[in-house]
């Protein structure tokens, strides 16, 4: 069994005057992170691997998931990558470069990988993995706010198999950074 954590980025500012790549999170963001991250800690799903774009808002997210969180110091987070190829992903499913950047840096003793990105990209590939079978097993919107984390669980025995999983992946909890923060969607 593999475990796909989907995460989006933490909410970000627009009040700096900078590219898009380079927009920081805002205090909502640095909150929801945070909470997010405990929220794993708590139902004992940290990542084995890290596999994030390199957007300054998702730096920025997994930094926040770690400063209250003993995954780094314990070392239960085994590597973190930051990808270009992960940034720029807005009008189609990311499907396609998850599973190329899953194949490329996950080992066999990773169980569990978060793949931590933008929409709509996310949300497309979101909708590919679980499929019509789960869209409909899934008993919520499949729709992802920000910092807005699935996860996913697919019967696989190694991650080179990744290809083969479009649509077979089940959501087993979904995280809606919202609801630990305490505040109402707009």
């Amino acid at each position: 069994m593999k475990r796909l954590l989907l995460m989006r980025h933490a909410k970000s500012s627009w009040k700096q005057p900078v590219a898009d790549a380079m927009r920081h999170l805002n205090e909502r963001g640095r909150r929801s992170a945070r909470a997010v991250a405990l929220e794993l800690e708590l139902m004992d799903l940290e990542p084995d691997l890290v596999l994030a774009s390199n957007a300054t808002r998702c730096r920025e997210t997994f930094g926040e998931m770690t400063r209250r969180t003993r995954w780094m110091n314990e070392k239960r987070v085994k590597d973190v990558k930051y990808l270009s190829e992960f940034y720029g992903i807005f009008d189609r499913p990311a499907t396609e470069q998850i599973f190329l950047s899953v194949q490329e840096h996950a080992r066999e003793d990773h169980e569990s990988v978060l793949c931590l990105g933008h929409n709509m990209g996310w949300e497309l590939a979101l909708d590919e993995l679980v499929g019509p079978r789960g869209r409909r097993s899934c008993g919520s919107p499949l729709e992802m706010n920000t910092a807005d984390l699935f996860v996913l669980e697919c019967a696989l025995d190694s991650w080179d198999d990744v290809f083969l999983s479009r649509g077979r992946w089940a959501v087993r909890q979904t995280i809606r950074s919202r609801e630990l923060i305490g505040e109402e969607k707009r």
